[in-house]
């Protein structure tokens, strides 16, 4: 997922229930935690859920809190958030922070029944160095574009020629002639794929000074899932 943080070896292990947080409360609500497992027995995906009891008119009307909800791929989400939606005297499902093009709605007989109320990327990007972020990504597309970036704090300055494609990428300063000037947060809204920059164009952040650039780079950074964190840092 664009965007996702590699967690570090002993955060699975609290995360998964394995180990026990440090300072946590004995007292407090004790999380269930749930892998999910694909036919060759390959962990896919994991969440960790609390239920608050509560019942209504002597019938359960129990509420389900999802903290975290990771997986590797969109089967694997929506085998978790089918077998989240079965759980005994569970009335509501509350899945957190999701990703701006959540699926869940698409996955239900009527999608008005998962109401969105916090959506965001939950990602923060500013690049530093041009040559070294731009040249670990990869790419929708083979293509080259010269960008000139405009950074006030002088870190990104420069003009900078990006060669990339699916298989990799290289950029190195160039003296050529730039396809798109840039402001150093365009870039960082563009570096993950979450703002195309045709976008950013319209808001004015980028300008196009060689016709057809806009849409070579729209092509380029494009990501079949919009950039997002599940992790709160």
């Amino acid at each position: 997922m664009p965007g996702h943080l590699d967690y570090e070896a002993d955060r699975w292990g609290f995360q998964t229930g394995a180990r026990t947080w440090p300072g946590r409360d004995d007292d407090s609500p004790k999380a269930t935690h749930v892998v999910w497992r694909d036919a060759a027995g390959d962990v896919g995906g994991a969440v960790s859920y609390k239920v608050k009891d509560k019942w209504v008119d002597n019938r359960p009307r129990a509420d389900l809190h999802a903290d975290i909800l990771v997986s590797t791929s969109a089967e694997a989400e929506r085998e978790i958030v089918r077998y989240l939606t079965a759980v005994d005297w569970v009335a509501t499902v509350h899945l957190g922070t999701r990703p701006v093009d959540d699926p869940v709605p698409l996955w239900l007989h009527d999608g008005r029944a998962a109401p969105q109320f916090d959506r965001s990327d939950h990602v923060w990007a500013r690049v530093l160095d041009v040559p070294a972020a731009l040249s670990a990504r990869r790419y929708a597309a083979e293509g080259r574009v010269v960008l000139e970036v405009d950074d006030p704090m002088g870190f990104a300055t420069g003009r900078f020629a990006l060669d990339g494609g699916p298989d990799g990428a290289t950029c190195v300063p160039t003296p050529d002639d730039p396809d798109l000037v840039v402001q150093v947060p365009a870039l960082g809204s563009a570096y993950l794929g979450g703002c195309t920059w045709a976008r950013l164009a319209a808001a004015g952040w980028v300008t196009e000074a060689r016709p057809g650039a806009i849409e070579r780079a729209s092509t380029m950074f494009a990501v079949p899932r919009a950039p997002w964190c599940a992790l709160t840092f």
